[in-house]
């Protein structure tokens, strides 16, 4: 049954890999959502056969589990997991996904790395030396002033992270708070003789 998921995981992620459009892949996993029944876009099909109206109905847009836009045009965020191993690997998805998510829910190119990006690391408490050097030097991410937005390999990765934070079958390892510090040792000084 392992072999099965993991399989099927590996095919959708190579198809959605396939396809080069960031909008076209949201269209994929919306429809692929609909059709095996997890979501709609109007609520969860559980929700719908017992007559509940889903807390999201009113907006307009939504990647389910990812981030929703609201009616003022701001997309806010709903990621519980982001399926990461690490800090450097936590900050890396939420970086691309909050991109991708934000071109496909607004069509904006570009997203504001003062305004959005900085603010969603800090709330995740990875905003650290490390992730304003993954900021500074990923070759996925593209700059333009204060503006961030993804080559197009960066984009094959956001639409496959967005395909695991979607997957409830998958944990990641990393969560929130978990981030080791290390410590320097106190310095002593040299005994006198």
């Amino acid at each position: 049954m392992v072999d099965q998921e993991i399989d099927a995981m590996a095919k959708v992620s190579s198809a959605l890999a396939a396809v080069d459009d960031p909008q076209a892949r949201i269209r994929v996993l919306r429809w692929a959502n609909e059709k095996f029944g997890f979501a709609s876009p109007s609520g969860t099909l559980a929700a719908k056969a017992k007559g509940i109206s889903d807390q999201n109905s009113e907006t307009d847009k939504e990647i389910s589990g990812v981030a929703v836009l609201n009616e003022k045009g701001e997309v806010r965020f709903t990621i519980r997991d982001l399926k990461a191993k690490s800090a450097r690997e936590a900050t890396m998805r939420l970086v691309y996904v909050s991109i991708q998510a934000t071109q496909a829910l607004t069509g904006k190119r570009s997203v504001s790395r003062k305004g959005v990006i900085v603010p969603l690391l800090k709330h995740w408490r990875i905003y650290d030396g490390n992730a304003r050097r993954f900021l500074a030097t990923d070759r996925g991410l593209l700059k333009n002033g204060n503006e961030l937005e993804l080559d197009g390999q960066a984009q094959k990765d956001a639409a496959q992270y967005i395909a695991e934070i979607q997957n409830s079958t998958l944990i990641g390892s990393w969560k929130p708070g978990n981030n080791p510090r290390k410590r320097a040792a106190p310095k002593v000084a040299p005994e006198k003789k």
